[in-house]
Formats: structure tokens, sequence, C-alpha cells
């Protein structure tokens, strides 16, 4: 489930040399994974613009994504959203690569866009591939390869994440990629149009 300022968290004091740092109280059995604090959240649904630029923290843990401003902003201290309620995540395609934007619709019909700006470029692609990973772990029961190569499940009707800065210089992402080649049972690509000649 989705939801905004209902997120439990702890605030740890200021220091000389570090400032307030807030940190969601973990779930039962819950993993953390990835947290930055050099983030810029908005976060907006389909009838309210809940935050826009607004500094905060990011964590991603197992079973959820949480963003916590760092001072509460009009209607915005909190947002969570559960991976097990996800029934798609959508990435945005942005000119910068210190942003991370996606659109996450609920099993109850909600949807969220989700944008969020990093201060460094790396943790932003460290961020996208923790998605990617949890993402498609948490859904991996109940998810079956379909035709024409995308990821359809009972849960999640398809996962859309940016393939990571490896997968990109090697040429494609296999488990995302939208038309996979078709490779008959030698492994030659069907399509090709040097298929007869290779065939042979």
């Amino acid at each position: 489930m989705a939801s905004f300022n209902e997120t439990d968290y702890t605030c740890f004091p200021a220091t000389a040399n570090e400032k307030l740092k807030k940190v969601p109280l973990p779930l039962p059995d819950e993993g953390y994974f990835f947290n930055d604090d050099g983030v810029k959240i908005s976060v907006k649904t389909s009838s309210q613009r809940y935050a826009t630029n607004l500094p905060g923290f990011v964590f991603l843990t197992d079973k959820r994504l949480v963003l916590i401003a760092k001072e509460t902003k009009g209607s915005f201290d909190t947002f969570q959203i559960l991976f097990a309620d996800i029934m798609s995540l959508k990435a945005k395609l942005t000119l910068s690569p210190g942003v991370a934007a996606f659109v996450c619709c609920t099993l109850n019909g909600d949807t969220y866009q989700v944008d969020l700006h990093f201060a460094d470029n790396a943790r932003c692609q460290a961020f996208r591939d923790y998605l990617k990973m949890i993402v498609v772990t948490a859904s991996a029961k109940n998810i079956m390869p379909a035709e024409g190569g995308l990821m359809e499940a009972t849960r999640i009707t398809y996962v859309e994440l940016p393939p990571s800065y490896n997968d990109v210089t090697s040429g494609s992402d296999p488990i995302l990629e939208e038309n996979p080649a078709q490779l008959d049972h030698r492994g030659y690509d069907i399509a090709s149009p040097d298929y007869e000649t290779q065939a042979r």
C-alpha cells in the first residue's frame, strides 16, 4: 500500500559533523539495501502534487521505498510504497543522469509519479540498479515470460526500469528487452538477414 505521512521514523540528532538524519523504523524481517540524504523529492498523484524538489532522504528496502522530507513542508512529511502492492512500475526517460523518475500503479488502481534528483550521478545509478533488482526479485515468484519479452504476472503486469551501465554498454538488457532476438535451437537469430547463411 502507498501512503503519505504514515511512516514511523526516528531522528538521529545533529552533531558538529553531521546534520539531523531521519531513518524509517524497520518492518518485521525487513532488510535495507540503499539510502541517500542528498536527494530532492517530487511526488504527485493524478489529483494532487505533494512535493516538488523537496530536500529529503530516500530508503530502499526489500519490502518498500520510503521517502522522508528533511523538513516537513505543506502536506508532505513521508511517502512509502510497498513493493508487494505494486501492479506496475515504469521508468520515465530523463535527460539528466542524476534523475530517477518513474510511475507506480498499485493494486487498488492508484498511480504515483516519483522524481528523485540526486546530488551525485553515481548514487542515482546505484539507486536505479537496486530498485530494478528489488522489484524483479520481489515479483519473481509470480512472473512468467510472455511473448515479446515483457515480464508479466498476476501482480506486476510489467517491469521496465533503466538497465545498468554495464548492460547498456554490452548492447542490451536481456531480462527487460522488449524485442529480444528470436533464436533457433542452435542459437542463430532467425530474424537476421544472414540467417540462411549462418544456419548452414
